[in-house]
């Protein structure tokens, strides 16, 4: 929820500015397996789509945690 409000307050302050907000991306939605491909909600589900409901925008895409990123982010 913390999440959700940030951004809620962020776009709020574009639309403010003048600076549509067009969509919403979802990062770190879930976590999907690298081995069986099942997907597992890491977080509360649906921040995304409360959020685009609220900013009345689309929900473009949800991108899910990669199980090698931080390390490779890392290097």
């Amino acid at each position: 929820e913390m999440a959700v409000g940030d951004a809620l307050r962020g776009a709020k302050m574009f639309e403010r500015v003048g600076v549509p907000v067009v969509g919403v991306i979802e990062n770190m939605s879930a976590f999907v397996c690298p081995h069986c491909g099942k997907r597992s909600e890491v977080f509360q589900a649906g921040g995304g789509a409360r959020l685009a409901e609220e900013l009345d925008v689309p929900l473009l895409g949800q991108i899910p945690l990669q199980a090698g990123l931080t390390g490779a982010a890392d290097e």
